[in-house]
């Protein structure tokens, strides 16, 4: 396979596509023959962004620069550029708000070269996920020694996809472009909040668990992400800022399916990390210890943070990372609870129906969030700015 072309993607934000061209320039390369791709959508900023395109000196490669006369719109702009992975091979895919590390070339191309054979893996992911905002609570994947896991969940913030993968993946989208599934219990709840029109990511989502597929994502993050005001964010914030990799490293250690960690689209382990809990078959329980899931059909146990008014096999608490460690090494407690599903559960019948209870830890954030320091005064703030302006 040749070496993974780059796609830096843009809009109208001249400053956010030289900031990436930047990152992209430092970084470390053992080749010459790298092609960049710098794709432009339509708007009245476009011809700022080309002039920071034309301006950009990349000394590993042939540039080329691709600017669309009419607004294509996030969505297709996206897709055209994934595009790209079938024409070249695999495509390195990096939106004007993010930043990468010096080293994540290498990390990327090595990845590429190890999984692209493997019938598991949609594509490379070069973020690593901190902050879960759909579960309010920090993401800490184990870790078996190597360098990366699976995540059966989209990656936005810089990743690379591999041509015969996405050739799947677009057979898929066009048969469902126009009628995405409404219902797939693997599925996280925000997912059927984005909307079809923009959100590339949420087709990606239903792709994913439909087909069984995974990302490769690494321990330590090749890029990261500012979150600028876009299409997607009406104000800018540091939600998915994350560390970045400083150094370089020459061999990364790859690990097969069946010997890593694994997660799913809602950030529970797959992979089999106790033989029973509670003399309970590990295959009779569902995996809920994040508090995000919705429908434990097929499962006669649920292992969850919800407070669900079913019988309680055992407890344990939330003293350990990854969370998962508090069920493993008996941490006591009362927030993590083995619970045995009734007979008579009735299962959601589509997305409309979704329910689900606040799990312990959410509700002392939203208490202490409620009634914090910071929230008293903006209250106070915005109330007296009401009396001498609205009135």
């Amino acid at each position: 396979m040749s070496n993974p072309i780059i796609c830096c993607i843009g809009y109208n934000r001249p400053n956010s596509m030289k900031r990436l061209l930047n990152s992209v320039g430092n970084a470390v390369y053992d080749d010459d023959d790298i092609t960049l791709v710098i794709s432009i959508d339509e708007s009245d900023m476009s011809d700022e962004v080309e002039r920071v395109a034309q301006e950009f000196n990349w000394k590993y490669g042939n540039k080329i620069i691709k600017r669309y006369p009419k607004r294509l719109g996030l969505k297709k702009h996206c897709l055209l550029c994934g595009d790209l992975s079938i024409k070249y091979g695999s495509v390195i895919f990096l939106e004007d708000d993010v930043v990468v590390a010096p080293g994540y070339y290498r990390y990327t191309k090595e990845a590429v070269e190890y999984y692209k054979n493997d019938e598991h893996v949609l594509g490379i992911s070069l973020y690593t996920q901190k902050w879960v905002s759909d579960m309010e609570r920090d993401f800490i994947p184990a870790s078996k020694g190597y360098d990366t896991f699976f995540l059966q969940r989209d990656v936005s913030h810089g990743q690379c996809w591999i041509g015969e993968k996405w050739k799947r993946f677009k057979k898929w989208y066009l048969l469902h472009e126009n009628s995405i599934p409404k219902y797939d219990k693997r599925v996280p709840p925000c997912v059927y909040k984005w909307k079809s029109s923009t959100s590339w990511s949420k087709y990606i989502s239903f792709f994913m668990v439909e087909e069984e597929l995974y990302y490769i994502c690494p321990y330590n993050s090749f890029a990261t992400n500012l979150s600028e005001v876009g299409v997607h964010a009406s104000r800018a914030t540091d939600i998915c800022q994350v560390p970045l990799s400083e150094g370089i490293i020459n061999n990364f250690r790859f690990g097969t399916f069946d010997d890593s960690v694994k997660y799913d689209a809602i950030f529970e382990r797959k992979d089999k990390f106790l033989s029973s809990i509670a003399d309970v078959p590990f295959e009779d329980i569902c995996i809920d210890i994040n508090g995000m899931k919705y429908d434990w059909s097929g499962y006669k146990y649920i292992l969850t943070s919800q407070n669900l008014p079913y019988e309680k096999i055992i407890s344990f608490g939330v003293n350990m990372e990854p969370i998962e460690n508090n069920v493993i090494y008996n941490v006591p407690g009362k927030t993590i609870n083995l619970l045995r599903v009734p007979d008579d559960y009735k299962p959601p019948k589509d997305a409309s129906e979704i329910k689900r209870t606040m799990p312990n830890h959410e509700i002392m954030g939203h208490i202490f969030n409620k009634f914090s320091a910071s929230i008293i005064v903006q209250n106070l703030s915005a109330r007296i700015k009401r009396k001498i302006f609205c009135r």
